[in-house]
């Protein structure tokens, strides 16, 4: 769409063959950062505020500036993904700002039984077994964490929401939502752009789909309890819905610090497969409630 890359993209691998779109210096930093806060991409501890405003974020952020500037040589126009900016969406507002950068955020949101499907897919790749999940609750669960926690610290950022699902079934068609979003230096596409985003997108790649597609049930209540969530956040969010996201944010803080008490969770960074059940069991109500 006419945005430069990162110089340094994490190579491609079995479980992406065509790339990650993503750069190793940022991966690197990223890991550092959600470390300090007592996580890793695979944890759904929450993030409190006051870290993002420690002093010590001062020398990550110089860190993260020189990142920019050593990865895209001071480019117009710059594209930066990475899924733990999720996570990590205020430090790396300030740190864009910082390289005078205007921010806009791309979310895109996708089925949580696909996602599911998906981290569970690399446990029979030996290269990506380590960064596989098999527990569905578990993924339904860091499904959740990413998403509100991407939702709530964008709300005062320019921000596209893009289906995943529709953007895989239209390609090109379906990034017109970016047509009446001028503050964010995008033209319209030209039939060159257009046919060269529509070559991206191999089916055969496409090895998990949505539920509706029925190609992948896990028979998981969680998910469907999930993918109400999808459809809100693709509409537009009202002062209601705003609340209940935050609503939702706050107990989820809530049960993960009363299922961590007396458990191992507190000492071990990875907690174990009966934590996330046991966390899936108290947010069951809940979640039924929306």
């Amino acid at each position: 769409m006419g945005a430069t890359p990162p110089a340094g993209l994490l190579m491609p691998a079995a479980d992406n063959p065509l790339g990650y779109w993503e750069a190793q210096s940022v991966i690197d930093l990223n890991k550092q950062l959600l470390r300090s806060t007592g996580n890793t991409w695979k944890t759904y501890r929450p993030i409190p505020d006051d870290w993002f405003k420690a002093p010590e974020r001062e020398d990550n952020l110089d860190a993260a500036v020189r990142i920019i500037e050593e990865e895209f040589g001071g480019a117009d126009f710059i594209v930066l993904k990475c899924p733990r900016i999720c996570r990590l969406m205020p430090f790396w507002e300030s740190a864009m700002k910082m390289a005078e950068y205007e921010v806009t955020t791309v979310m895109i949101l996708r089925d949580p039984e696909e996602v599911f499907r998906s981290l569970t897919a690399r446990s029979i790749l030996p290269q990506a077994k380590h960064a596989s999940i098999t527990n569905p609750q578990h993924a339904a669960l860091l499904w959740l964490r990413y998403v509100l926690d991407a939702e709530r610290h964008s709300r005062n950022i320019p921000r596209i929401v893009i289906n995943y699902a529709d953007l895989l079934n239209y390609k090109s068609n379906a990034l017109n939502v970016f047509d009446d979003k001028h503050e964010i230096g995008l033209n319209r596409l030209t039939e060159e752009q257009k046919n060269n985003i529509d070559s991206l997108f191999v089916p055969e790649l496409r090895r998990q789909r949505n539920h509706l597609d029925h190609e992948i049930q896990t028979g998981n209540i969680v998910f469907d309890q999930l993918r109400p969530l999808v459809s809100l956040l693709l509409g537009n969010l009202d002062e209601k819905s705003i609340a209940t996201l935050n609503k939702l944010t706050n107990q989820l803080d809530q049960i993960y610090a009363s299922c961590a008490v007396g458990n191992t969770v507190i000492g071990d960074i990875e907690p174990d497969s009966n934590f996330h059940i046991a966390v899936c069991q108290k947010l069951h109500c809940i979640l039924n409630a929306y």
